[in-house]
């Protein structure tokens, strides 16, 4: 039995060289390898190396695409997350980190056993390409996607359970982690009760303290990712201001008040009200649209009985449907309206022009308008 696999690979912080690619390409023959990606896809068969230790040495972002399920996995300095930090958010079934001496290797876990995760190669290199900003937002301090990574593990947790940090921002229109929550499958109303908690970002503010941070980096480390960023030299420079602003950021933002710590039940229950309230919602607006449809319906039901005329005379399915669909509209703007009588004898004469035996008459039968 075949079992469809995809592996996208990206390098960010800097290109292969031309040994890692020549030691790459000798993994597959079939992939696609460039300096900075390495993209290859299964039906028979396997990686023939570790993703892990394909991540480790040469990649950045890592997803794995399978018939029964998915990870995403990304590398990162390994000072930029302590160990305190990933047990407020770690999950074991979801997300899941490994040090080593100079990065820390996070992985969040989809599982799907009915195989309902498959989706085409393009499509895997389009959602790749969606989560690959969350690495950048790891290292501006953004711990959004830690949260949706502990989110998507709640069916694990029991009720008294307390929930991490809400950090700023959640599901705002920008948010990368929006990505992982797709990916992830959290449940959208599970999201948006979470999100209830979670402080408004004010860009404004937060560049201007950024700004404020810059200016107080002594001249060499601002002009050594300057440099980098222009191109010159490795990307060092530039990775360890990043990673030293989001220690800061993070720093600065534990020095304000702690907001209060939800239970794992209370989420539960306001993503159940939340449900309920937009599903009662939707409910209104498909009411108001059927009501509004009858009202257009009453309004051009000589022309649609002229059409039904024309129908009975077709003896195609396609012809069959049609009339079933016109006499349900007419059926039910004339009970809407109070006008069922008058319907009620347009459909008798209706019937009368049509033979017991023809298809339609069947039909016509099945559908409870011949009784």
């Amino acid at each position: 039995m075949s079992f469809h696999q995809t592996y996208e690979f990206q390098a960010i912080d800097r290109p292969l060289t031309a040994a890692e690619l020549a030691e790459v390409r000798r993994i597959s023959s079939r992939a696609t390898v460039t300096p900075t990606r390495f993209a290859v896809s299964y039906d028979w068969g396997d990686l023939k190396a570790s993703p892990h230790d394909m991540l480790r040495r040469w990649y950045d972002v890592h997803l794995y695409r399978s018939s029964n399920g998915a990870s995403f996995a990304l590398k990162v300095p390994a000072g930029l997350l302590d160990a305190a930090t990933l047990d407020d958010f770690a999950c074991e079934e979801v997300l899941t980190g490994k040090s080593a001496s100079e990065h820390r290797i996070l992985t969040w876990t989809l599982e799907d056993d009915d195989g309902g995760g498959w989706i085409d190669d393009a499509d895997v290199a389009s959602e790749f390409d969606d989560l690959i900003g969350i690495r950048a937002a790891l290292l501006r301090g953004d711990l959004r996607p830690l949260y949706v990574g502990w989110l998507a593990g709640v069916d694990q947790l029991d009720d008294d359970d307390l929930e991490p940090p809400v950090p700023p921002g959640l599901c705002a229109a920008d948010d990368p982690s929006s990505a992982l929550a797709r990916f992830l499958g959290v449940d959208a109303d599970l999201l948006a009760a979470a999100a209830e908690a979670s402080p408004a970002v004010n860009k404004r503010r937060e560049a201007e303290r950024a700004r404020a941070w810059v200016e107080s980096l002594p001249t060499n480390e601002k002009d050594a990712a300057i440099a980098s960023w222009l191109g010159y030299g490795g990307p060092e420079a530039q990775v360890a201001l990043q990673q030293r602003h989001g220690l800061w950021l993070r720093a600065s933002a534990q020095g304000g008040k702690a907001a209060e710590r939800r239970t794992v039940g209370a989420l539960r229950d306001r993503a159940e009200a939340l449900c309920e309230s937009r599903q009662k919602a939707e409910a209104e607006r498909t009411a108001r649209a059927r009501i509004a449809h009858l009202e257009a319906v009453a309004t051009r039901s000589g022309a649609m009985w002229t059409d039904l005329a024309r129908l009975r005379e077709n003896h195609s399915q396609s012809a069959r449907r049609q009339v079933i669909a016109l006499l349900e509209d007419l059926r039910d703007a004339a009970q809407h309206a109070g006008t069922g009588s008058a319907f009620d004898a347009k459909l008798a004469a209706f019937v009368a022009e049509i033979g017991p035996k023809r298809a339609l008459y069947q039909e016509l039968k099945a559908k409870k308008f011949i009784r």
